[in-house]
């Protein structure tokens, strides 16, 4: 974090990493298939991008796409993608979203903390993250939202990991907040799920120089209106009823 209380320094550093990491890989192997970029992209550069995640997220657009870019460059390098629009490459190569991957991130980070996995975020020694409601009452189970003062840091704090992956989380169904004494994967399944039928077309242009259409690829804005129950998900030795 900068003395702005901004992580732009730590971007463009991950940034430039990632750029480096890229241009090995397409030094070192002559092969461009899909089966062996993946698997380089997988393994070596997508872990740097993932790193402590939720606690850098960008919520600048340009920082976004300037993240978003990177692996929009990279596909383009594969055999048979160069003139793929992002949003279709995206799906061809079971891929989310660099912006897709730090929120998932941050909703299973969150759901970890309650479900006392992870440890919870402190400020002057009280606990961040907390429940509003338990998965008996008729919202379900929900993370505590506060209004935020006015200060010249209250953007910062909105878009911040206890305030933004609260709302993140809140606005998941019902049936996969409820989700409790499962293990992690248990959980990453039924995002995953929910995920597969939610589009993802990051707010970039593609191959083929056309804007989306959505306002904003966030889930804050996908997921507004589904805390009914979209599917039924439950915990045991099937992670899923009527999911994949």
């Amino acid at each position: 974090m900068s003395s702005s209380a901004d992580f732009k320094a730590h971007i463009e550093s991950v940034t430039e990493t990632v750029k480096d990491l890229s241009s090995w890989i397409l030094r070192s192997f002559k092969s461009r298939s899909k089966h062996v970029m993946l698997q380089l992209w997988k393994s070596v550069v997508i872990p740097r991008l993932d790193y402590c995640s939720q606690l850098w997220s960008p919520h600048q657009v340009y920082l976004i796409n300037k993240l978003e870019d990177l692996q929009k460059a990279f596909i383009r390098n594969i055999h048979g993608f160069r003139h793929m629009s992002y949003w279709k490459a995206l799906k061809e190569l079971g891929l989310y979203s660099l912006q897709r991957r730090r929120e998932r991130y941050q909703i299973i980070y969150l759901w970890s903390i309650l479900e006392g996995h992870a440890p919870n975020i402190k400020s002057n020694g009280q606990d961040l993250i907390k429940v509003q409601s338990e998965p008996s009452s008729r919202l379900g189970r929900t993370i505590q939202t506060r209004p935020l003062k006015n200060s010249r840091f209250a953007n910062l704090r909105f878009n911040s990991l206890h305030f933004h992956g609260a709302r993140l989380f809140n606005k998941l169904p019902k049936d996969v907040r409820n989700l409790t004494g499962c293990s992690k994967m248990t959980f990453k399944t039924s995002i995953d799920t929910l995920l597969s039928t939610i589009s993802d077309e990051p707010q970039i242009l593609s191959f083929s120089n056309t804007s989306s259409q959505v306002s904003s690829n966030s889930l804050i804005n996908h997921l507004a209106g589904t805390n009914t129950t979209s599917q039924s998900y439950r915990c045991g030795k099937s992670a899923l009823v009527g999911g994949r």
